[in-house]
């Protein structure tokens, strides 16, 4: 009998030793699946955080990129942006809108290999957990720009639209009629959110598709661009300075003011020192300024820059309410004046094309450009 005890016992004893190494066993896995579980999670925050802070820097690298493209750049991306970029862009960081969590920051960097035609843009993105990545991204001078097919610098205007038939088209057009998306801009832009406010509440629903480009229908926004001032007192000074101005020239009702077409491009610089009404026919190529008013009432077809420093009234009778006219401008309009009036078949067309042309003819030029980017590199 004491035997029979014995034995019993050591087996009670083994029982329980090999409980406790089930016990043992079983809290040691589950440890160790808490333990993955949790790095699992932990390796999947800081993936989506990392890429959460990729985003970031990706995202101040396309705000830095407009911010330069809405004031552009004449010719030297080291002097005029790189130099200033406090005010272009600031330095400080950045909170992305709607998630406080997320941040970026900007500088322009010198290109180390051609700093006036490139410059390197470089971003920081953050995120939770301290994540933190970074972007370069190398951007050249691209073609020349207007804020808008018509930009409107004052703080004030009083627009006014005419009929059903004129069109104010932001589309990046050529003269031959190709179209470069890429490059498109609103039909038109003020300087000021008022000035926006202004042409919506003047444009009826018959006519917000009359007003297309960037953005939808009615093409019509704010832009950072130029103001009044600088347009009177920088930009035109400028143009009229260039060589080969022609003042005051004589309207005789079929009027040619420099050609460019498939055959002929020679622009030219127009000055008007008074009010301009023209009733007859015009054919333009160039840069068209104004002091005071410019009535177009007639026939019409200019290729290039139109600057006018008083009231703009394109295809409508100045003595009543009727709208005649067949005016194309194929370019940009920038009016300082407060009212601007457009009606009849009157068509303001954006074209970089026609830009460029008017730009050789101030040295230096005279109409900004944008940048482009041509290398992203991220870390």
């Amino acid at each position: 009998m004491t035997m029979k005890r014995g034995l019993l016992g050591d087996q009670s004893g083994m029982s329980l030793v090999f409980a406790l190494l089930v016990v043992f066993t079983l809290l040691s896995l589950t440890v160790a699946s808490l333990l993955a579980t949790t790095s699992d999670l932990k390796i999947t925050s800081n993936y989506q955080t990392g890429m959460q802070a990729l985003l970031t820097a990706q995202s101040g690298i396309e705000h830095a990129k407009e911010a330069v493209n809405e004031l552009g750049v004449a010719s030297n991306c080291q002097s005029e942006i790189v130099a200033n970029w406090s005010s272009v862009f600031g330095t400080g960081s950045q909170t992305v809108v709607g998630y406080p969590l997320l941040s970026y920051s900007v500088t322009a960097v010198a290109d180390a290999v051609d700093p006036v035609n490139y410059m390197v843009l470089r971003s920081t993105g953050q995120a939770p957990n301290e994540s933190l990545r970074f972007v370069d991204a190398r951007v050249k001078i691209d073609v020349v720009f207007s804020p808008g097919a018509i930009y409107l610098p004052g703080d004030i205007v009083d627009p006014n639209f005419n009929g059903n038939k004129f069109l104010v088209d932001g589309h990046d057009t050529d003269l031959n009629g190709t179209t470069h998306p890429a490059n498109d801009v609103p039909g038109i832009t003020a300087h000021s959110q008022a000035g926006v406010d202004s042409v919506i509440n003047q444009l009826s629903s018959g006519q917000v598709d009359n007003v297309i480009g960037l953005g939808g229908m009615p093409s019509v926004k704010m832009a950072d661009g130029f103001t009044a001032s600088q347009l009177l007192n920088q930009i035109t000074p400028a143009i009229l300075a260039s060589p080969g101005v022609v003042t005051n020239p004589t309207l005789n009702g079929n009027d040619t003011f420099g050609t460019c077409n498939s055959s002929t491009t020679t622009p030219q610089i127009t000055h008007f020192t008074g009010d301009v009404t023209v009733n007859g026919t015009l054919n333009g190529c160039g840069i068209l300024v104004v002091d005071n008013s410019l009535t177009i009432s007639g026939n019409a077809n200019f290729d290039g820059l139109i600057i006018v420093k008083g009231t703009t009234v394109i295809g409508k009778n100045p003595s009543d309410t009727t709208v005649q006219g067949n005016t194309t401008i194929m370019g940009a309009v920038w009016t300082t004046d407060l009212q601007l009036t457009v009606g009849g078949s009157a068509s303001v067309t954006y074209s970089s094309q026609a830009l460029a042309i008017a730009n050789t003819l101030v040295p230096g030029g005279v109409v900004k450009k944008r940048v482009k980017l041509i290398a992203w590199k991220d870390s």
